[in-house]
């Protein structure tokens, strides 16, 4: 993560772009359903993306996606982690890099 200014108005672009790839996920859904899995992707790590940008810190090429998940995580009151199982008989869980610790 790098201290940057506080930024309300990168925040609002962030939000934005957001907005945009939730309407384009909505659309595409049915048609191309792993693309629209990839924009809701993008839509969720953009809004945690601004959250930060108004703490006045934004994720470097290093870290990346994970470092957004991390950062934030940081902020929540439990740092307990949980994962998900696939109920029986299906055949994937849900996506998640969370794994249960106590």
């Amino acid at each position: 993560m790098q201290k940057v200014a506080p930024s309300l108005k990168s925040a609002q672009g962030f939000l934005a772009q957001a907005a945009g790839h939730l309407d384009s996920a909505q659309s595409v859904s049915e048609t191309d359903p792993t693309g629209a899995y990839s924009l809701l992707y993008d839509a969720a790590r953009k809004s945690l993306a601004a959250v930060l940008h108004v703490q006045g810190l934004r994720a470097t090429s290093k870290g990346g996606h994970y470092a957004i998940q991390e950062a934030i995580s940081a902020q929540l009151p439990s740092r307990r982690r949980v994962t998900h199982s696939a109920p029986s008989g299906a055949c994937a869980a849900p996506a998640t890099r969370l794994s249960t610790t106590t």
